[in-house]
């Protein structure tokens, strides 16, 4: 019994096996022929259309990452994952003769749209659709959805001018090629048009806004007069934190230093040293920041301006720091006829002066005679004071006072050029 039993378990899963086996190959033939019945005649060259009307194709987007924005090259590299639909009316069967309602077919099989990028900096300039695959579907009508991964490197014209607070707008421009060209329309939506959910940011620029429309444009390609494109807008901000940290604070800092110049001690000899040290790292940092700009840009950065008026500034305190010095090392008490530094010419000798003061002088010395020798000696006790009185009344027009009010003068005012400077270059980048 119990032999029979085993007997008859080790046939039933013998049928189901063989059962199992049967069914694929079974299956797979029939999909086979179905497919082969479906293409046969089918001309994956000859545009899908009835009685030679436009075949229009909706474009869908999906960014995935903007790769790249060389601006010394002004070119734009992203990775876009796009899909295309269409009605193809000879891809259609009756689906009473079968349970298929769609295909998997490769896109080699049947006729997809030959797509042209305009603007495409590389030599192949048609939308890559190699060894991607097709799905055909008849229902609710005969379409097929044809799905693209690429990588788009186009040219745009970067505008350089708020550096490093820019905003920029390059744009993928798409058109049918072929010979039909026009008669190829393709179509955007605007509202489910593109698709956000596998997107992510560079790690230097924002995705702003990113848009996608489609116009028909008037020119002549081939024997067409018109044709449709697809037009994809991006517009991308610069994250500005890394500049602003790395470059323009450190050339803030670099221009208030320069203004605290003429504090340093005259005699010290380190004023000139300083300048010139300074002014030479101006020069450094415009070499660094303009490797970090395009060459070729139609218009100068607000950046660059401001560096150009910094090294204009650190030079005319290198001058104004020769002139001090120059001042400081001139002998105290030397009189000057004019001076451009005080409010009043200083006072100059004459003759006429010169015989009134020896006149006076013999006259005293008279009077010290005939006065004895006490009256002569408060006589000279006078005329030691009236000389150092006179000493003291000459001292604020020696050159050293001078020079330290054109000191004070030459620091309060880069110190305020140094403040206002930056204010007004950061108010027109972020206007």
């Amino acid at each position: 019994m119990a032999i029979f039993l085993g007997t008859t378990s080790t046939v039933l899963c013998t049928t189901i096996i063989i059962s199992m086996l049967l069914v694929i190959p079974i299956y797979s033939f029939n999909e086979s022929l179905f497919i082969k019945n479906l293409l046969a005649g089918y001309d994956p060259l000859v545009r899908p259309s009835q009685n030679g009307e436009d075949t229009f194709v909706t474009l869908y987007i999906s960014p995935l990452i903007i790769v790249d924005l060389d601006e010394r090259e002004q070119l734009l590299k992203t990775a876009i994952f796009s899909t295309m639909l269409w009605q193809d009316n000879l891809l259609t069967w009756e689906t009473v003769n079968s349970t298929l309602t769609s295909l998997i077919l490769p896109e080699n099989y049947i006729w997809t749209p030959d797509i042209m990028i305009v603007n495409s900096a590389n030599t192949d300039i048609k939308l890559d659709t190699a060894k991607s695959k097709a799905f055909v579907h008849n229902y609710p009508y005969p379409h097929v959805i044809l799905s693209v991964n690429n990588i788009y490197v186009t040219t745009c014209s970067v505008q350089v001018l708020k550096f490093p607070f820019d905003t920029q707008i390059c744009k993928i421009l798409l058109f049918p090629n072929g010979g039909n060209a026009s008669k190829i329309i393709l179509r955007t939506d605007s509202n489910t048009g593109i698709n956000f959910a596998v997107f992510q940011n560079s790690s230097e620029w924002d995705l702003v806004d990113l848009s996608v429309h489609s116009e028909m444009r008037l020119e002549t390609i081939g024997q067409d007069s018109y044709y449709s494109a697809a037009i994809i807008t991006f517009t991308i901000k610069r994250r500005a934190l890394t500049h602003v940290v790395n470059s323009l604070l450190p050339v803030v800092c670099l221009s208030l230093l320069n203004s605290f110049v003429f504090i340093l001690p005259a005699d010290g000899g380190e004023r000139t040293g300083v300048s010139i040290s300074l002014l030479l790292s101006y020069a450094i940092y415009m070499t660094y920041i303009n490797q970090s700009l395009p060459s070729n840009s139609n218009t100068l950065s607000y950046f660059s301006i401001y560096l150009v008026c910094l090294i204009c500034k650190s030079s005319l305190i290198a001058m104004a720091t020769t002139i001090s010095l120059w001042l400081h090392d001139k002998k105290k008490g030397q009189a000057v006829v004019w001076s451009p530094f005080t409010r009043t010419p200083s006072q100059k000798i004459t003759p006429e002066d010169q015989l009134k003061k020896t006149k006076t002088s013999a006259m005293k010395l008279q009077d010290m005679n005939s006065f004895g020798e006490d009256k002569f000696e408060q006589d000279s006790q006078l005329n030691t004071k009236v000389n150092c009185t006179s000493q003291g009344a000459r001292q604020p027009n020696e050159w050293s006072v001078r020079a330290i009010k054109f000191d004070w003068f030459c620091c309060i005012f880069f110190i305020s050029c140094s403040m206002l400077m930056p204010t007004v270059c950061i108010a027109l980048m972020l206007s």
